[in-house]
Formats: C-alpha cells, sequence, structure tokens
C-alpha cells in the first residue's frame, strides 16, 4: 500500500515539473487589435446649430420718426388701467391699430429692434407709454408718454424719456399685452411673427396672438 501511493505521489510531482517547464503562451494568432471607437461628431452639429440660431440686439433705439403717427392715434387717450379698452376706443378711430397678446420681455425688445413702437400700460398708472429703446448692458428699458411728448419731435432728449430697469418694468408691466400702430394696414399674426422670428426661435415667436378687429 505504502508502494503504490509513494508511486502516485512521484507521477504528480512529475507532471506538475513537466507542466511548469513548458513553452511559454503564445499569444493567439488571430487576435488583431482594433481602433478605438471615434468620438460622436458633435461639435459640427453644435456649431451649424449656432449659426442658424438668431438672437436679439444687445441695444436698440427705434427711429423717433414714427412718433407723429403714434401721436396721431393716442391724441386724446382715455384714462384706462385696461389695455384692452384702450384698443377698443382707439379702434373707433383708426384700422391700423394692432393688440398683440402673449407678450414678454424679449417679444417687446424684438419689436423695438425690428424698429416698431409696442405701446404699453404700467400697473397704476392710467396713460399709454410707448417703449422706444433697451440696452441688455444695465438691463434697461426707455420709454416715453405718448400724449406729452412734443408733436413731430425726432429729438430723444425733448420725448422725457423714462427709463426702467427690467425686472422693474416687469413688475408694472402684468398684462403681457402691448398696442402696436401699424404705417399702413394693421398687422397680422403673420407679418408679427415673421417679424419676431429674425430674433427669436420660431417657437418664442410663435406664442403672440394679434388681433387687429
Amino acid at each position: 500500500m505504502k508502494i503504490q501511493i509513494v508511486y502516485l505521489t512521484s507521477i504528480l510531482a512529475l507532471s506538475i515539473l513537466l507542466a511548469g517547464c513548458g513553452p511559454a503562451p503564445q499569444k493567439d494568432a488571430r487576435y488583431i487589435p482594433t481602433a478605438s471607437p471615434t468620438a460622436p461628431k458633435t461639435s459640427a452639429s453644435k456649431s451649424s446649430q449656432t449659426a442658424s440660431s438668431t438672437s436679439l440686439p444687445r441695444t436698440a433705439v427705434v427711429e423717433l420718426v414714427r412718433m407723429p403717427l403714434l401721436k396721431t392715434v393716442f391724441r386724446n387717450p382715455p384714462a384706462t388701467s385696461r389695455i384692452d379698452d384702450l384698443f377698443a376706443r382707439a379702434k373707433r378711430q383708426v384700422d391700423n391699430l394692432s393688440l398683440v397678446s402673449n407678450c414678454d420681455l424679449d417679444i417687446l425688445k424684438g419689436f423695438v429692434a425690428a424698429d416698431w413702437t409696442p405701446v404699453v400700460l404700467l400697473r397704476s398708472e392710467r396713460q399709454p407709454w410707448v417703449l422706444v429703446g433697451y440696452d441688455d448692458g444695465v438691463e434697461e428699458i426707455q420709454l416715453t408718454n405718448i400724449a406729452n411728448a412734443p408733436s413731430g419731435t425726432t429729438d430723444p432728449k425733448r420725448l422725457r424719456l423714462r427709463r426702467e430697469d427690467y425686472s422693474d418694468f416687469e413688475s408694472k408691466w402684468a398684462s403681457g399685452k402691448c398696442l402696436l400702430v401699424a404705417p399702413g394696414l394693421a398687422y397680422t399674426d403673420v407679418k408679427v411673427r415673421s417679424v419676431l422670428s429674425k430674433y427669436l426661435s420660431a417657437t418664442h415667436a410663435s406664442q403672440v396672438m394679434v388681433r387687429s378687429r
């Protein structure tokens, strides 16, 4: 029995020794290194998106030669705190007036950038104001009182400009509405959205609603 155990132990030891002395393992000849995965090409699409996007200019001022037209429409503006009432009363005298709803500050800035003059009513004030400029550098809106502006003037110094911080203006202008006076026929949804789309996204521009009757 001892002889069999010694014999088996010897065979096992010899097998281990022969396995350890065998040839070094070779790399599989079929292994072919692959190139690293190509990174997704996002930079080109991002640049294209930036190039095709529109944006508001940082500053804009309306050409004030339009002021006589505004004074004609609002020669005797009614004292009211509702812009819908102002629209209804002024519409009885002129046809080129439009009421624009669903506005925000960027939409008003878009009108000014397009050389349009949006008319607004401010909270606790019963007279119309017209936006004539804005400046993102100081975050300031420039307005003037239509009724008190000297007739026919194009001089900003004579318009008695009122300056409001963006935040102050937005807190006072709570209706989200404005009036637009067109040189000819009243503006339509298509016209207003087309102008805004030069400065804002199509989705942003499409939110406005225009009433001309």
